[in-house]
């Protein structure tokens, strides 16, 4: 009886440790997305081997910075850049891919579907107001003085009023794409040689606020809204090894979360329409384009508690997108990234664990 008592306090025991195991590897699960590391597309002039190889080149400077999760992998890690010229020994297979884009909403039509991989256009519209609230790096900061200026401001676009997704659609343009896909275990050897750090697949998802300001009004985004300024941003991100995650903006959401609310940033009401979506940060970018072209931006990053601010001010909007995402991939990167044999052994304790 004794004997029988204590197997089966063995068996209990045993059997909640698999029950807590089980939850914590779900619970990995969920808080991460899986992405593909080692693709990487080009847009190319022709399908010609000299551009093929100098396409290739560029696509293996873009995947190093993705996997180590370092911007500046190339000069903090020599043998990484050495290993350029010589891209073709790392590429697993190629393709090309004929795609038809708007040039403002980006709508994607692939006439030879060789691939899913695609890259979206960076047009954009032009009828923003200019905003120096984005000046100023406090979250609890009023908008009215921005209005404010914003009416009197000699600089403002007498059509301030006209919606971006009002703006002249351009003809499509067919653009040809290179789809370089690369040797997984080699570059990780490689990773390894030099002693670089690497950022694996599952990546936590960053939840993206995006708000607009038109003359002396603001409107949240997302990539149904206005495709435009989501897949820039989305490209930058891609280009990083960054999964998106972009809010649903329904009636329920709507009547939590306000523009004003964004434009503000409003930590508390941000931190709560947040908590309806499984994400590893929240990032909130605000924008606005005065009548000479310039672009003003604000980026927010809320991960583990705390707080980053960058500002933007420069004539692409593009780059303003890039420094949103670069912001959430060194921060995340920082965390996440490490050794390559170090991710061996963590990988090797994981799926033991996970079994």
């Amino acid at each position: 009886m004794l004997l029988y008592l204590q197997m089966l306090q063995s068996f209990t025991i045993n059997s909640l440790r698999a029950v807590v195991v089980y939850l914590l590897c779900a619970q990995l699960a969920l808080a991460s997305e899986a992405i593909d590391l080692f693709t990487t597309t080009i847009d190319v002039e022709s399908e010609s081997r000299q551009e093929r190889v100098t396409a290739s080149r560029t696509a293996l400077k873009m995947l190093l910075i993705r996997v180590t999760g370092d911007k500046s992998a190339l000069e903090n890690y020599p043998l990484l850049a050495a290993s350029v010229t010589n891209a073709d020994r790392y590429i697993a297979s190629f393709s090309y891919q004929i795609f038809k884009l708007d040039a403002l909403t980006d709508n994607s039509l692939s006439d030879s579907s060789l691939s899913n991989n695609s890259l979206s256009d960076n047009s954009l519209s032009d009828n923003l107001a200019p905003l120096d609230l984005l000046l100023n790096d406090s979250p609890d900061s009023d908008s009215s003085d921005v209005l404010d200026y914003v009416a009197i401001n000699p600089y403002v676009s007498s059509d301030d009023n006209t919606a971006l997704t009002e703006a002249v659609i351009p003809e499509v343009q067919d653009v040809l794409r290179l789809n370089v896909v690369f040797q997984a275990d080699a570059i990780k050897a490689l990773l390894n040689q030099a002693g670089a750090p690497f950022w694996q697949a599952n990546r936590p998802g960053v939840l993206v606020w995006l708000v607009e300001q038109s003359g002396g009004q603001q409107r949240i985004i997302n990539a149904e809204l206005a495709p435009q300024f989501y897949n820039a941003l989305n490209q930058a991100a891609e280009a990083r090894g960054v999964p998106l995650i972009q809010p649903l903006l329904d009636l329920e959401e709507l009547n939590q979360i306000g523009a004003a609310d964004l434009w503000d940033l409003s930590i508390p009401v941000i931190d709560s329409a947040s908590q309806r979506y499984d994400n590893g940060a929240v990032l909130v970018g605000k924008f606005s384009q005065a009548y000479d072209k310039s672009w003003f931006g604000q980026w927010m990053l809320l991960y583990r508690g705390d707080r980053q601010i960058e500002h933007y001010r420069d004539t692409e909007l593009a780059d303003f997108f890039i420094q949103g995402s670069d912001l959430v991939a060194d921060r995340l990167a920082a965390d996440y990234a490490v050794a390559v044999n170090q991710t061996q052994r963590n990988n090797n304790s994981r799926n033991h664990a996970c079994v």
